[in-house]
């Protein structure tokens, strides 16, 4: 769906990401789509997520 709003160039700031489809792998391919929208998703709090390369559990980010 978000690949067909690109192709038609209607703009997307932000896209908001329900828990249970927020995944790395969704998230790497919102990004190549379009590098400058903004993605929001909450995670499941025993989630690792992928921050500049680097694998980091929730509580890794909180410090």
């Amino acid at each position: 769906m978000f690949s067909r709003l690109i192709k038609r160039k209607i703009p997307a700031d932000y896209i908001l990401i329900d828990t249970w489809f927020t995944s790395v792998s969704l998230l790497k391919k919102l990004r190549n789509i379009s590098g400058s929208t903004h993605v929001f998703g909450m995670y499941k709090y025993n989630s690792k997520i992928e921050v500049k390369s680097k694998i980091k559990t929730l509580a890794q980010l909180k410090k």
